[in-house]
């Protein structure tokens, strides 16, 4: 809506001056009231933070930033030191192989000002995540087995190995999940975040992650594909290798393109933290990426995950209005 309405000057010259004043006022309370650059109609006074007043500036005003921006992708909280769960062996040797699991999340959260990571329920977040044998390079991994423990303390041997995001709360009795939307941002459908079967790999940087997102140029998503996947069917063949015959854990994997690094995009909380609840400093929530061991339940006759190591988040903040509805803190988001 124009700023200003025109008016013809000689019925503009006629009016009382009370009235001229009026008009201002309510022609001033329409552009409050204006749409932001992504077509959505920006918070009413009620439910933002801004203080009503007869004048306002552009400075004052919280910057909109369109769903797709690049300005969405700064590196969030950083994960901790992998945590073992259950050791790992190599079936040739018997050797304990050490993995080394690392993630790092380019979207979605901001820090407060007293240090606390901070994520909107409405916005997405983006995490990519690998996984590396310690002192065991990929061509020795996609050339051998390996194992684990089960709980009987027999050996159990690993199909293929996997990488999983969950989130958790602080508070036991409160269940959180987490949601992934496609890419056309619509109401529906909506997937919990797939479980990548993986094999090692090193984690890209952040500018290379936030190049990859929305990329519709065949050749440029080809380009991102080979950072992101290993494509065995292509490796069988540049070593004119017979997949029958293989040996290796390479073969049990449930396709051919297998992700070096697993990137989850579009993911969103389920729940929030009320802003209102008595204990809003004791509850929060936490992101943990799990390598998964995947094996077969010879009792069940079917395949199940096995917890082998994990790296996790500090607590985060998840608000469940928009960023304008609260103060600002940190850079917004």
């Amino acid at each position: 809506m124009p700023q200003h309405i025109r008016q013809p000057q000689m019925h503009q010259q006629q009016l009382p001056q009370q009235q001229l004043h009026r008009q201002a006022l309510h022609s001033q309370h329409l552009d409050m009231l204006g749409h932001d650059q992504n077509g959505e109609l920006m918070d009413s006074p009620t439910t933002s933070t801004t203080t009503t007043t007869t004048t306002t500036t552009s400075s004052t005003t919280p910057r909109k930033v369109a769903p797709r921006s690049s300005d969405l992708f700064r590196i969030g909280p950083h994960f901790t030191m992998t945590r073992h769960h259950q050791r790992i062996y190599c079936a040739g040797n018997d050797l304990e192989v050490n993995p080394i699991v690392t993630a790092r999340i380019d979207r979605g959260f901001e820090m407060g000002d007293n240090g606390t990571w901070i994520g909107y329920k409405r916005n997405y977040f983006t995490l990519v995540s690998s996984f590396m044998f310690d002192n065991f390079n990929f061509d020795r991994f996609i050339h051998n087995k390996f194992y684990t423990i089960g709980e009987k303390g027999f050996r159990v041997d690993i199909n293929y190995f996997a990488i999983r995001l969950v989130a958790k709360c602080s508070d036991d009795d409160v269940s959180i999940s987490l949601i992934q939307h496609t890419a056309k941002r619509d109401k529906g459908p909506q997937f919990p975040p797939p479980i990548y079967p993986a094999v090692p790999g090193n984690l890209p940087d952040h500018e290379t992650v936030k190049a990859s997102c929305n990329k519709r140029n065949n050749t440029k998503i080809d380009a991102m594909n080979k950072i992101f996947y290993f494509d065995r069917a292509q490796y069988y063949n540049e070593y004119n290798l017979n997949t029958m015959k293989d040996e290796s854990c390479l073969r049990n994997y449930p396709s051919d393109s297998i992700a070096k690094v697993a990137r989850f995009e579009r993911i969103q909380f389920t729940s929030s933290i009320r802003i209102k609840s008595s204990n809003l400093n004791s509850r929060f929530f936490t992101l943990h990426v799990e390598l998964l061991g995947i094996i077969e339940d010879e009792q069940m006759g079917q395949i199940q995950p096995v917890l082998l190591s994990s790296v996790e988040t500090p607590p985060l903040i998840i608000r469940g209005r928009s960023p304008s509805s609260y103060q600002k803190v940190g850079y917004r988001i």
